[in-house]
C-alpha cells in the first residue's frame, strides 16, 4: 500500500515538474518594443508559455475606429481585461481591421462597463490585425485594456 502511494506521489511530482518554468532571467517589466508597461505574465495554454501582459488605453472622441493596439506581424492580440466609460449615449464595439471582434455595447450618458481580468481572454484579433474601438457617436470615451500577443 505504501509502495503504491509513493509511486503515485512520484508520478505527480514528475507531472508537476514537466510544466514550463516561469520566466525570470531576460524578462523585463518595461516593454520598450511596444511602448507600453507590462503588468506581469500570464500562462497561455495554446502557446504553452508565459507571456507578458501589456496595459494600454485610448481616448476616442470621433465616430468610427480609433486604434487601441497596432497589429504586430504574425501575432494575435488577445484581450484579457477591458474598462470603458463614456460621456454621452453611444454604442461601443471592438474591431480588428473593420471586422467585429466584440458585440456592440449600447450605453446611456456616463455609462460604462468592466470586464475583469480573464487569463483565457475575451476575444482575439487575427494575426497581424490592429485592434480598434468603434464608436457610433462622437463623444469622449475612456478605454483601458490589458492584452497579450500570441
Amino acid at each position: 500500500m505504501l509502495k503504491k502511494l509513493f509511486a503515485g506521489l512520484a508520478a505527480s511530482l514528475l507531472l508537476f515538474t514537466a510544466q514550463p518554468a516561469f520566466p525570470r532571467e531576460g524578462f523585463s517589466f518595461d516593454n520598450a518594443a511596444l511602448g507600453q508597461p507590462i503588468s506581469g505574465y500570464v500562462f497561455v495554454g495554446d502557446t504553452n508559455s508565459f507571456l507578458p501582459v501589456v496595459l494600454t488605453f485610448a481616448n476616442p472622441t470621433l465616430i468610427g475606429n480609433t486604434v487601441v493596439v497596432t497589429g504586430v506581424a504574425g501575432k494575435k492580440i488577445r484581450v484579457l481585461s477591458i474598462v470603458v466609460v463614456d460621456t454621452a449615449a453611444t454604442t461601443i464595439k471592438f474591431q480588428g481591421n473593420s471586422i467585429d471582434r466584440s458585440a456592440g455595447f449600447p450605453f446611456a450618458a456616463n455609462g460604462g462597463f468592466i470586464l475583469p481580468f480573464n487569463p483565457q481572454g475575451y476575444f482575439d484579433t487575427l494575426a497581424g490585425e490592429t485592434l480598434n474601438v468603434n464608436l457610433s457617436a462622437a463623444t469622449p470615451v475612456g478605454v483601458q485594456i490589458s492584452y497579450v500577443l500570441i
